[in-house]
């Protein structure tokens, strides 16, 4: 699979909006498991 991103800000109650098309995709409903991963941005 290759990668898919997109950039989302985080609102003032610390609540993340995944678009639509992304919930469709990876069919998610109630409950989303996040893993944050280090990673070196240039």
């Amino acid at each position: 699979m290759s990668d898919i991103g997109i950039i989302k800000e985080v609102d003032n109650l610390g609540r993340l909006c995944i678009p639509k098309e992304m919930r469709q995709l990876f069919k998610l409903e109630k409950e989303v498991e996040l893993v944050v991963t280090e990673k070196e941005y240039y």
